[in-house]
This record gives C-alpha cells, sequence and structure tokens, in this order.
C-alpha cells in the first residue's frame, strides 16, 4: 500500500520493487520452491521468475537487468526491496549485516546507495 501524497515513478525502470517469496511445502515441476518478482512502479508492469534457492537472486537480478534494458532502451534507477538476506545480506550473532552476494556487486559497479530498503542504480 502506498503512503497518502507518495508520487509514482515518472517513467519506465526510474524505480523497480522486487522480493523473494518462499519456500513453498510444493516444488514447481522442475523442483524450484522460491520465486523472485521485479515490479516497476512506472507501469505496474511484474516479472516473475522461478528459482531453486535464494542465492540465485543475483544471477536472476542480472539477468532480468540485462533483458529489460534492452529491451527497453532505458537504464534501472533504482531497485527497492526489503533488506531481506537474499539482497543485502546475513545478521551475525553480534547484530550486524555483513553485506551479501548483491550489495557487493552493486557497490562494486558504484550502483548501491545505502538508504533503507533502497538501492539508486543511476
Amino acid at each position: 500500500m502506498r503512503k497518502l501524497g507518495a508520487e509514482r515513478a515518472k517513467d519506465v525502470l526510474k524505480l523497480v520493487y522486487t522480493d523473494i517469496c518462499g519456500p513453498f511445502p510444493t516444488p514447481s515441476w522442475n523442483g524450484q520452491q522460491y520465486f523472485i518478482s521485479f515490479i516497476d512502479d512506472y507501469s505496474r508492469y511484474g516479472y516473475l521468475y522461478l528459482i531453486h534457492e535464494k542465492s540465485q537472486s543475483l544471477n536472476i537480478y542480472k539477468s532480468f537487468k540485462a533483458e529489460v534494458e534492452l529491451q527497453l532502451g532505458k537504464k534501472i534507477k533504482t531497485v527497492k526491496f526489503d533488506r531481506g538476506g537474499e539482497y543485502y545480506g546475513k545478521y551475525d550473532g553480534s547484530g550486524e549485516q555483513h553485506s551479501g552476494p548483491f550489495a557487493l556487486f552493486s557497490k562494486s559497479v558504484k550502483l548501491f546507495h545505502n538508504t533503507l530498503c533502497q538501492e539508486n542504480l543511476a
């Protein structure tokens, strides 16, 4: 649910939401028990990928990014997620969250902007 007064993105790929759901008790015919979704805020168009495990999130994101940027001729500007371990990283026993592959990739290509639940990919 969008907050009162919040504005939608002004163009496609300006803001993309993503989340991973699962595991589901009954796997797909090919054994996948999770799915990852990407939803464009402007068009509300969604992409859904079936996956075997959460650790596939980075490879799926790279594939999604390449596909939509080529198809639309635009770059993804911001990706918003729930800051779950599959995206940002796992918490250790001390309560600190250590960067996972998704966050490390974003930082390595200077795409990471450390705000709560958001990566600016400008």
